[in-house]
């Protein structure tokens, strides 16, 4: 079997949208994996170098139609990192901030936030115990340690 048709083994036609969606192994963030003499490479990245060839150093490949598992190269472009930021806000795909409901203001700084990431993820310190700390509730801790709050 080619590369070609082991990679089209896994894909699956969207009738509707036209894309192609992977139907095989995705990653932690619905990215389609895919193995290439012996080394996993995202889907996407793949079906761009197959079908419109380089990716130059430096640039990601992006989704027009914005599901992570198409991997229709029609459905991709090239990008920096910020064409990648401005790609999500602009599509209303970025966390939101973490603001106070009565005045709009944030409510805690990026260094709490990182804090709070850090605290959590050495796995002695909760919801409930680190939003008593921070002034916030245990949804809002939630929240940050599921990444839903961007860093400003």
């Amino acid at each position: 079997m080619t590369l070609q048709e082991r990679f089209f083994s896994k894909v699956e036609m969207d009738p509707n949208g036209g894309c192609w969606l992977w139907s095989d192994a995705l990653n932690t963030k619905g990215y389609g994996c895919f193995s290439v003499n012996g080394v996993t490479k995202s889907a996407h990245r793949q079906s761009w170098i197959a079908f419109k060839g380089p990716i130059p150093k430096g640039l990601h490949v992006l989704h027009k139609c914005d599901i992570r598992s198409c991997v229709n190269a029609d459905h991709l472009f090239l990008g920096t990192n910020q064409d990648n930021v401005d790609d999500k806000i602009s599509k209303g795909r970025a966390p939101k901030p973490l603001r106070n409901e009565e005045n709009g203001k944030t409510i805690l700084t990026n260094d709490q936030v990182k804090e709070i990431r850090r605290r959590y993820a050495v796995g002695v310190e909760f919801y409930r115990s680190l939003g008593r700390e921070f002034g916030v509730s245990k949804t809002h801790i939630r929240r940050i340690v599921q990444n839903k709050v961007r860093i400003q």
